[in-house]
């Protein structure tokens, strides 16, 4: 913890497996933690209410909304996370988190959610892949139709990644407004409908955007990052 009121986590060689995440596990509190292998599993599919293997958000007050205080932050460092019931990782509200050498992969809805003004992302090395097929686990379960990432709002760095055989978008830039994300170095291919969706031309969110040096189309085999991810190379060999 870095002074009263914050929220800092640190998540290094860890699994994170998870049914779902209620809200009251949610990275929101002001006491430090430290999580390392953990599991978090719980029986919920309302994936809007807290239903992801790690969420990073500002507690909030009695009026639902977020509370004025220095932004919670978490850094993921080559972990495993995937959800059967919900989102990988959801960073709302305000929240700051850093994801290197991860691997976010078979989630039944979007692998990396992003939303709320403020909120910051910086995501390196890491593979998302085969998100959003949703579930046949419950009676209510999750639709297909899912993002890799899904940038709704806030500040997205997406650097040297492979984003790939997800179930609608590899990435949704969302808001005209402040949906700004930098992508650079990456590997998007073979999602399911767009491998990058963007804010239209002219809009304040599209000019403050950058896309360099990327890899984009509808097949192909991507390279993995985390080290923590089959190449696709090797997910073939391992199919014949």
């Amino acid at each position: 913890s870095t002074g009263t009121g914050t929220w800092d986590a640190c998540v290094s060689c860890g699994l994170l497996y998870s049914i779902s995440l209620p809200v009251h596990q949610s990275i929101n509190q002001s006491s430090p933690h430290s999580f390392h292998s953990s599991t978090f599993f719980s029986s919920s599919t309302d994936i809007w209410n807290g239903n992801a293997a790690v969420q990073i958000q500002p507690p909030l007050g009695p009026d639902e909304q977020p509370l004025t205080m220095m932004r919670p932050k978490a850094i993921l460092d080559q972990v495993d996370v995937t959800s059967l019931s919900g989102r990988g990782i959801v960073n709302i509200d305000g929240g700051d988190v850093s994801i290197r050498n991860c691997h976010v992969h078979d989630c039944a809805a979007t692998g990396i959610y992003v939303g709320g003004p403020g909120s910051r992302a910086i995501i390196d090395k890491t593979d998302v892949v085969r998100n959003g097929f949703g579930n046949r686990y419950h009676r209510r379960g999750i639709a297909r139709g899912h993002s890799g990432v899904y940038l709704e709002q806030g500040h997205a760095r997406i650097t040297d990644c492979n984003i790939s055989h997800n179930s609608l978008t590899g990435i949704s830039a969302v808001s005209p407004e402040n949906a700004i994300l930098n992508l650079s170095d990456s590997d998007l291919m073979s999602n399911g409908s767009f491998q990058l969706e963007m804010p239209a031309l002219g809009t304040i969110a599209r000019r403050a955007s950058l896309t360099e040096n990327n890899t984009m189309a509808s097949f192909g085999m991507a390279r993995a990052r985390s080290g923590l991810a089959p190449s696709d190379e090797e997910d073939e060999e391992g199919e014949a």
